[in-house]
């Protein structure tokens, strides 16, 4: 019988054990996947911390002597950028940062006059909301809704406030997809946008890319109202959240820096900073 269920003319062959390789390469796939995740994974940052220090250094660099504080806060936004791997957003912070820095510092050492001072006060007040605008795409570009939404319940911020952000915050990334199409949709007609095409044809670029926008903007937020009612919005006062929410050691770092700014412009009326 032992003869019958082993020979291969009666089909009762038995499969070879392959059992083994097939782990095996199981296994090297995810060990290697593994690596490879772990050889692009970037630094995360809680949203509550990035919630906190976008609050705290947007108000830090409004002072009328936070000159210093602006420039670290500059800084820091960059550095954020690019730890983060926004190649494309900090260079344009960085740039816009550069140049209104230089414009605020350099004229008084070459130019004397009124409008000389009227050009330093504008350049360092840009400044201060380009380094804002760094802040917020540090925020915008590493933080889903569901991060957003659970920091906010987990502060414990009333519904009417809650709703709306969290509207508000999908609503951004949706309108900038909007403006592209719209950027896209004038190239392939024939019409050229840009910087310097609205300043050649100001009423005639506004016309093309406001009118759209305003269009899609409104249909944009019925769409999200509605998509809101529709994933139960509101109905539960502590939602649950898919996404949890995890303080790390970039987390720590960044709260002491915010915390150290916030410290030192407290302390500056007092004239001990």
């Amino acid at each position: 019988m032992s003869d019958l269920a082993e020979s291969p003319a009666m089909g009762f062959a038995r499969p070879e054990r392959t059992v083994p390789h097939d782990r095996a390469r199981v296994s090297g796939t995810a060990s290697s996947t593994s690596a490879a995740a772990h050889a692009t994974r970037i630094v995360t940052f809680d949203a509550r911390a990035k919630i906190v220090s976008l609050l705290v250094f947007s108000a830090s660099i409004m002072g009328a002597r936070a000159t210093a504080t602006t420039y670290i806060a500059a800084v820091l936004a960059v550095v954020l950028l690019l730890v983060i791997r926004q190649w494309n957003a900090a260079k344009t912070t960085g740039i816009m940062c550069a140049a209104l820095a230089a414009g605020a510092a350099l004229p008084p050492l070459f130019l004397k006059g009124t409008w000389v001072v009227v050009i330093c006060m504008t350049c360092m007040w840009l400044l201060r909301f380009a380094v804002m605008f760094g802040f917020a795409a540090f925020l915008l570009l590493t933080t889903s809704p569901a991060q957003f939404t659970a920091a906010m319940v987990w502060a414990r911020l009333p519904r009417c406030v809650i709703i709306p952000m969290t509207v508000v915050f999908r609503f951004i990334p949706a309108l900038g997809q909007e403006y592209r199409s719209i950027m896209d949709a004038m190239q392939l007609r024939g019409i050229a946008p840009g910087f310097w095409n609205l300043l050649a044809h100001p009423i005639r670029s506004s016309e093309y890319m406001v009118v759209p926008l305003l269009a899609s903007s409104t249909r944009l937020a019925d769409d999200l109202s509605a998509s809101g009612l529709l994933r139960g919005l509101g109905a539960n006062p502590h939602p649950t959240s898919a996404e949890p929410l995890r303080f790390s050691w970039p987390d720590v770092l960044l709260l002491a820096l915010t915390a150290a700014i916030a410290l030192v412009e407290l302390l500056r009326p007092f004239g001990l900073s």
